[in-house]
């Protein structure tokens, strides 16, 4: 509104966000575990997903109808005034299974301790920290190089960029609306397998994208769709499995300590992602990214008993 935006203020902005997330984003995975209970963790996650994956999909179109009309700063203001709507929500939110923790309170690199030894001792935690890293490393890889793809050899404009993501959401309302019912019915292990194995073939076929600019569209949007579709499969599950096998007590510790363990990855595979696209160019770090996911889900499915 004065005309005083700048970059410094952004990178505050973002870094206090950033750290309100990690705080607030442990806690609501918490939150719902202790209400939904044991038995419903995956309907409840897919509750949360297909709300999430449906204002994804209806949102950017929202902002920019109001950036037309409002301008940035009033759409930016209707923004926050939803996040304090959604914060008065939550207050009035009780978790009756919540467990208290007796005895004196810990000093918080003894609880930082105590995450890290459980994610160490459980097989299963130790496995799915590995392979969401892994998977972070790669997609952040992906991330950093694909819309310059898009634009520069494909020659997509803005508008057809936002096209193929609207398909991306499509592919996620999809998955959030059936991750329940695939779950029933194969497994949460195997679900979390053949998600992350759609979300290799995807970023394999990113690289293979080519031809006039309407077949490009199509051709990523669709590999878009399968990538979403996948990834939020993946995801509910993940989430869903790691809930299940952790005690009440220990979910604040676990939870943290695996959001640590795995988002970490991500800055890093942005920095590679960024470098091997400089050396060897964009569609061949693309077609990298894909031969390593697949290499990934290989090693996945050798060991998929840990899931």
């Amino acid at each position: 509104f004065t005309d005083h935006l700048t970059i410094e203020i952004l990178y505050g902005v973002g870094f206090f966000c950033g750290v309100q997330n990690v705080v607030g984003g442990a806690a609501y995975q918490v939150l719902l575990a202790q209400l939904a209970g044991r038995k419903r963790l995956v309907e409840a996650n897919a509750k949360i997903a297909l709300g999430e994956t449906s204002a994804a999909l209806v949102g950017p179109g929202v902002a920019g109808g109001l950036i037309q009309l409002l301008t940035a700063p009033f759409a930016i203001l209707l923004d926050a005034c939803a996040f304090f709507a959604s914060a008065l929500l939550l207050r009035r939110i009780h978790a009756p299974n919540d467990v208290p923790h007796d005895g004196p309170k810990a000093s918080v690199t003894a609880e930082i301790v105590e995450g890290l030894r459980l994610v160490w001792g459980n097989r299963t935690l130790f496995a799915l920290a590995w392979l969401s890293a892994l998977w972070q490393f790669l997609h952040h890889m992906q991330i950093a190089v694909l819309i310059l793809f898009a634009t520069r050899d494909l020659g997509l404009s803005a508008g057809a960029i936002g096209l193929t993501y609207m398909f991306g959401g499509l592919g996620c309302v999809i998955a959030a609306a059936n991750a329940e019912r695939l779950s029933a019915r194969f497994g949460v292990g195997p679900v979390i397998v053949h998600g992350l194995i759609l979300t290799a073939l995807a970023w394999q076929a990113f690289g293979l994208i080519g031809g006039p600019v309407w077949v490009a569209t199509l051709l990523l949007g669709l590999a878009m769709l399968v990538f979403d579709f996948g990834g939020v499969l993946y995801g509910i599950n993940y989430l869903s499995l790691r809930q299940a096998i952790t005690p009440d007590r220990l979910l604040g510790r676990m939870t943290a300590t695996m959001r640590f363990l795995t988002v970490s990855a991500a800055p890093i595979g942005a920095l590679v992602g960024g470098a091997l696209a400089t050396w060897i160019g964009l569609r061949a770090t693309l077609l990298t990214v894909g031969a390593l996911g697949l290499l990934l889900s290989v090693v996945t499915l050798a060991v998929a008993s840990l899931l």
